[in-house]
């Protein structure tokens, strides 16, 4: 903002009280940035494969998310303080009661959901630092939460409150991300990953194959052609249309909660929900562990034509059976 000198920040690196005064006064010189940030995270989002996403309802002063509920499953917090402080996680439209804080959760008995079922985690502070530090309100909560998250994390805040190092103790966990309204951007924790901006992002991820170790793949790439370029000789012998179960895997770990109609519809028509997945129907996300149930060479069958990059048919998605009840 023109004509608007902001504090200089502290010059004490370990002075927490210090530099919590100096992000509320930078806060409330900062214009409401909501906006530029819910359409960077839609971007980002979309790019790593996200379908649930842990959020916040936003105090004031922080970029209001809501707008990304209806295009990802969005969770929220109810903050516990017995027998130990504690966040739970909730449905993003259970929370109909003013917090303490004052900002909106899930009423004391509202259904918890797992931690394990989230992938993507966007976490609210004061401010963060470049590598990735949070600057949090003081209560711990994240603290505690975040060690037990396998998922990836994304700080977000508006980019004056972005400081180039802040106090960091033993325990913290850095974001592995920061989203501003200037896009999102991988943090300095010494990992080299993409940055997203405007347009889609392509980030290279790990996926576990049983039998035949690491293979590499883009996060939202179709888990089938992912196999198949890693080396997999993964059977599809529908061209990946899902009008066979040929291509389907079992997961160890990282299953996600997503699933297409047309994948429900085939599971069901075999008996095969809870017992596998149709690769052709899955995007590829960070955390996945799968094991190939039928290849080329253990049914001497040949695969039918390739199938396409983008999921066939068009998706209409779903939360797959019993994923809401995992943990």
């Amino acid at each position: 903002m023109t004509g608007v000198t902001r504090p200089d920040p502290p010059t004490d690196l370990s002075d927490k009280a210090a530099w919590r005064a100096w992000a509320r006064a930078v806060r409330a010189e900062v214009p409401d940035v909501s906006g530029a940030v819910v359409a960077c995270l839609r971007v980002f989002l979309r790019s790593v494969g996200a379908r649930r996403v842990l959020a916040y309802r936003a105090l004031p002063g922080e970029p209001d998310v809501a707008a990304l509920h209806g295009e990802f499953e969005l969770l929220t917090t109810r903050a516990r303080f017995r027998p130990a402080p504690r966040l739970t996680l909730h449905a993003w439209e259970s929370a109909t009661e003013p917090s303490r804080f004052g900002a909106l959760q899930p009423p004391p008995g509202a259904p918890e959901l797992p931690l394990s079922s989230v992938d993507v985690a966007l976490l609210p502070a004061l401010a963060f630092d470049v590598r990735g530090v949070r600057l949090g309100y003081g209560g711990g909560f994240y603290d505690r939460l975040l060690p037990d998250f396998a998922g990836v994390t994304v700080g977000v805040t508006a980019r004056a409150l972005v400081a180039a190092r802040l106090p960091r103790d033993p325990h913290d966990c850095p974001a592995a991300w920061l989203a501003t309204e200037d896009g999102v951007t991988a943090t300095l924790s010494g990992e080299e990953r993409p940055v997203c901006h405007a347009g889609r992002m392509t980030q290279t991820i790990t996926v576990q194959v049983e039998g035949f170790g690491e293979i590499q793949a883009r996060s939202g790439e179709r888990l089938v052609l992912a196999l198949e370029r890693g080396g997999v000789d993964i059977l599809h012998r529908c061209g990946g249309v899902a009008r066979c179960t040929t291509c389907r895997v079992s997961f160890q770990e990282g299953e996600p909660s997503a699933m297409t109609a047309a994948e429900f519809d085939k599971l069901t028509e075999k008996n095969l929900i809870g017992q596998a997945r149709l690769s052709c129907q899955i995007e590829c996300a960070p955390g996945m562990s799968v094991t190939p149930l039928q290849t080329a060479r253990s049914t001497g069958l040949e695969p039918g034509k390739a199938p396409a990059e983008e999921i066939e048919p068009e998706p209409v998605w779903s939360t797959r059976p019993g994923a809401s009840t995992e943990g």
